[in-house]
């Protein structure tokens, strides 16, 4: 049985190196071989240049955000920011702080969140729905 292929896990810093690289006018080959990672990486680190590129701008802490490996983007960007904001506050305040707590209490702000929204839109569709009948 053949064995599986070892993956190989690029640092966001690794990767911004091999843009810049990339931007300065050396070869996807030559890059590949100097960083002994696959031409096919280096391909698609340069496609999703830019995502990462915001990413790392964006970022609270940008020392941080170059130190990981995956991008990903949160599903609800606002309750994503909300619940961090929260966890800040609570840590300010030497308040405890374990994974229950942090579940439960942005388990509420979802459920706020979404009761403002659909009210919001209720409100809206109320006015239009008067507006029209009037």
């Amino acid at each position: 049985m053949a064995s599986k292929r070892k993956r190989n896990v690029v640092t966001l810093e690794k990767k911004l190196d091999i843009i810049e690289e990339l931007k300065k006018g050396k070869s996807q080959r030559l890059v590949a071989e100097i960083h002994s990672i696959p031409k096919s990486t280096i391909a698609d680190i340069w496609k999703s240049r830019e995502k990462r590129v915001k990413h790392v701008s964006s970022s609270d802490h940008p020392n941080f955000a170059k130190r990981r490996c995956i991008v990903r983007e949160a599903h609800y960007d606002k309750l994503d920011r909300a619940c961090y904001l929260w966890f800040l506050q609570q840590r300010s305040k030497g308040a405890p702080i374990s994974g229950p707590i942090v579940h439960y209490s942005c388990s509420m702000l979802f459920i706020l969140m979404m009761i403002l929204a659909h009210s919001k839109l209720a409100v809206v569709g109320f006015k239009s729905l008067t507006n029209v009948m009037a």
